[in-house]
């Protein structure tokens, strides 16, 4: 028994991909599995045999079903493989300034014990200029590449020809919510009607404080099982482990919040500068793609990056 995927949300990572998904499962046609699905890319899908996500779908009765994966709009592998396997699908991305995305990444990064806690704009600067930074931390590229949207959304050229292809800023998602959540339930063909209780979750919220970062740090790679390349967090060390993960989490979000509260970094005028000539190209082709006036994102001096 098997069933394909209706859609599929290819990104942007650190950009509201977790809140259309909230707002999709709380739909009565529609159903996603919780967290990401990482099975288009390396090497999940040489490991993984051609009918997982089918089977992964399958017992659902909902009448639209998809799975989630932020990253796969950065990684080149995988545009051609969505293609030949599910032609037919619809996708999803929603997109963010990659200047502003990329700030937010970062302490993400920080958090799940990828990067080490480094202030911002040293941090940025080792990404983009630190070639031995980039080999001891694999993962520190995917904060810049990750942005360079036009560059990726142009390999789905098929899905772009048959309108299968739906794309929204974040800033549109952010102002008007109830007519992002419409627009997606429309090309989904779902029932346009039903409007999510879910409007005002923000699901995942940034931590910028460096100390608590730290700690979260130190927490995440104390009580997880990551990969032999150290790339990915493949679950806790064991039930006790992710029991005290989880119990520090919620003292960090109940406690810590208060006393050590967040505030929006602010990146230097010649990392920010940096960061837009890096994008510069990248963000003109896109507001070609998508007939959108997006000078806004390149922008500066320095100015707050939530």
């Amino acid at each position: 028994m098997s069933r394909k995927p209706d859609f599929l949300v290819i990104g942007a990572q650190k950009s509201a991909s977790t809140f259309l998904q909230v707002c999709l499962t709380d739909h009565p046609e529609i159903w996603m599995p919780r967290g990401e699905t990482a099975y288009f890319e390396d090497p999940d899908y040489a490991q993984l045999d051609a009918g997982y996500l089918d089977r992964l779908l399958a017992p659902r009765a909902e009448r639209l079903v998809g799975v989630k994966r932020p990253n796969w709009i950065g990684l080149p592998e995988v545009p051609a493989r969505i293609c030949h396997d599910y032609p037919d699908t619809r996708l999803i991305a929603v997109l963010r300034n990659p200047i502003d995305r990329a700030v937010s990444a970062y302490y993400h990064y920080i958090r799940g014990g990828f990067l080490p806690a480094l202030d911002l704009n040293e941090g940025m600067l080792r990404i983009l200029d630190d070639e031995g930074f980039r080999q001891r931390h694999p993962r520190s590229p995917e904060i810049t590449e990750f942005g360079m949207y036009h560059r990726y959304l142009s390999m789905y050229e098929a899905f772009w020809a048959r309108g299968a292809l739906l794309v929204l800023l974040h800033e549109d998602v952010s102002k008007a919510p109830e007519e992002s959540v419409r627009t997606i339930y429309r090309h989904l063909g779902a029932d346009e009607g039903h409007m999510p209780t879910t409007l005002a979750a923000r699901p995942q919220a940034v931590v910028y404080h460096l100390g608590r970062l730290r700690a979260l740090r130190r927490m995440a790679l104390a009580t997880s099982r990551f990969d032999p390349t150290r790339t990915r967090r493949i679950g806790p060390k064991n039930r006790l482990a992710e029991a005290a993960f989880a119990a520090y989490w919620r003292f960090d979000k109940t406690i810590l919040a208060k006393v050590m509260p967040n505030r929006r970094p602010v990146l230097s005028d010649e990392v920010r500068g940096r960061l837009v000539d890096h994008y510069r190209e990248d963000i003109a082709g896109l507001g070609e793609m998508l007939e959108r006036d997006l000078s806004a994102w390149t922008r500066y001096p320095a100015r707050a990056a939530g």
